[in-house]
């Protein structure tokens, strides 16, 4: 829409095919629920680098179509917890920042409805993910609210967000 090219311009975009690519597919190691390390791919639905009046911002994205249980008490098990355990790692090992260039990322998560996100959230919590982590549910994700309306709610904060901020006369 004309008002997001207004506030952001799309950089790079990379799906899920690319992302889960040979030459893409990054791993970080996890300890299972017995200790072990456990190698662990790093595989998003998507990436979107968008540059903004207010710098870079980097997303990966993670489409819930409730595939994937919250969280399981199996070893190794792939669940949602992980997924964020995963994802904490891989910016805390340095390989994000060495591949993409940049220090900082923010995973966008797009789920079936309220009470899955909700529930998604509180695990992301639980599992120590914090405001990195964004949710919202395909109703209201538009290509008009995707970037300008609160329609994102973050893990570790109550109220909904704008993925990207605007400035005062332009709120009013």
């Amino acid at each position: 829409t004309l008002a997001a090219q207004q506030h952001a311009t799309l950089e790079r975009w990379l799906d899920d095919k690319t992302l889960k690519s040979r030459q893409m597919k990054e791993y970080v190691m996890l300890p299972n629920n017995k200790g072990e390390e456990q190698k662990v791919a790093i595989i998003p639905d998507g990436y979107v680098h968008l540059d903004t009046a207010r710098g870079p911002r980097h997303h990966f994205l993670e489409a819930d179509l409730r595939t994937m249980i919250g969280m399981s008490s199996k070893s190794g098990r792939r669940d949602w917890a992980r997924k964020i355990r995963a994802y904490l790692a891989y910016k805390d090992s340095g390989l994000f920042a060495e591949r993409y260039g940049a220090h900082s990322f923010r995973v966008l998560t797009v789920t079936t409805g309220q009470r899955r996100l909700e529930n998604l959230k509180r695990i992301t919590e639980e599992s120590g993910g914090h405001a990195r982590f964004w949710f919202t549910t395909f109703d209201q994700l538009t290509p008009e609210t995707v970037l300008l309306a609160p329609i994102w709610q973050i893990a570790g904060r109550e109220r909904q967000h704008a993925l990207l901020h605007q400035t005062n006369s332009e709120e009013s």
